[in-house]
């Protein structure tokens, strides 16, 4: 299989036509890194994410260093399982933000380059047994739709069956299981939501089929392990990070370009900074065992959100409202209640992405 075609697991931002509706943008995620982290001990930054790494706008002392807790015990280590496409070594969208966003409070690893693409569940096992990890984070899954459609078999082993090695090699090691779902589960349904973690559920379309899939096989063979549906996220370029298309950046690029980018009146969904949500898993390692929304939540249609966020930017892009229809807005109030607080709204979440960045508006 191309290696290429392995993806960061935050949901792809086509619509039901499998268009994006966006510049330069396929159905596709961002090829994502072949990571695992370690992590060795010490406490969060209170207030919002945690700047880029090496930048120059946001300075700030290191955190004081104490136990975290998992299970009655400290977490002294976390392997985040990342594949890694051409990237190399925690190259992924969101694999790259882990390890620079969270190695100053954690020790981290990571698998060999291209190992998980091609890894059998004996690899897989052997591999998390030798490294001992107090956590596993599974990010890694092939979430371009179209691609999953054309090549469901490629789709089952990297959406369900990857996912459920990594839970069976987390129960034989005794680590904590944090596995990234996607909001695509939420797919087909007619009702706008925001929809709750028990709402039944028939996804449309083959990817959202098996991240479901996943979340039950996961959560039948390690009950304790944490499934996160997550948003589609966003970030800036810069910090000699990997970047794709996303929200953010496909406004910009639209208005830098004069190019047209189409949102839907009656298209629902979170968007969230990616940097508030690698902030967040250092709640969701103490979580127990369940389905959680993850992102952050949205009210507004997504023409009228591209709007507010142009607004924001203080730019002018060609906006062109179509009408078709999905929604899979999150209901975030499972997580608020159980980690004790939950995402920024967009507006917010944009905010801290430009201060990161020195780009205030």
């Amino acid at each position: 299989m191309d290696e290429n075609k392995w993806e960061y697991d935050y949901s792809s931002s086509n619509n039901p036509a499998g268009d994006t509706g966006y510049p330069n943008v396929g159905s596709s995620g961002m090829n994502t890194a072949n990571t695992a982290s370690t992590f060795s001990e010490s406490t969060q930054p209170s207030g919002g994410a945690t700047p880029p790494p090496a930048g120059p706008q946001n300075t700030a002392p290191a955190a004081p260093k104490k136990p975290k807790k998992n299970a009655g015990k400290a977490v002294k280590s976390i392997v985040a399982l990342v594949l890694a496409a051409a990237m190399g070594f925690a190259g992924g969208f969101v694999g790259a933000r882990i390890m620079t966003q969270l190695a100053d409070r954690y020790e981290l690893c990571s698998f060999p380059k291209g190992m998980l693409a091609a890894a059998n569940e004996t690899a897989v096992q052997e591999h998390i047994c030798r490294t001992q990890p107090d956590v596993i984070l599974h990010t890694a899954a092939i979430s371009d739709t179209g691609y999953s459609e054309k090549h469901p078999e490629e789709s089952y082993r990297a959406n369900v069956l990857l996912p459920l090695w990594m839970a069976q090699a987390a129960k034989r090691a005794g680590a904590k299981l944090i596995c990234f779902s996607s909001d695509q589960v939420y797919t087909g349904l007619n009702e706008n939501g925001p929809f709750a973690e028990e709402q039944p559920l028939c996804p449309a379309n083959v990817y959202g089929r098996h991240k479901w899939e996943a979340e039950q096989r996961v959560l039948s063979a390690l009950p304790d392990a944490v499934m996160l549906r997550a948003t589609w996220m966003y970030d800036l370029p810069g910090y000699g990070l990997p970047i794709r298309g996303n929200f953010v950046l496909n406004l910009l690029t639209a208005a830098m370009r004069q190019q047209t980018v189409r949102f839907s009146c009656h298209d629902y969904r979170g968007i969230t900074y990616v940097r508030e949500a690698v902030e967040k898993l250092t709640q969701v390692m103490e979580l127990p065992g369940g389905i959680y929304n993850f992102g952050s939540e949205n009210d507004c249609d997504m023409y009228e959100t591209a709007l507010r966020a142009c607004e924001q930017l203080n730019i002018r892009p060609d906006i062109e409202k179509q009408d078709w229809k999905r929604s899979l807005r999150m209901d975030g109030g499972k997580l608020r209640a159980a980690a004790g607080s939950g995402f920024s709204d967009l507006q917010t979440g944009l905010m801290q992405c430009l201060r990161d960045y020195g780009l205030q508006m």
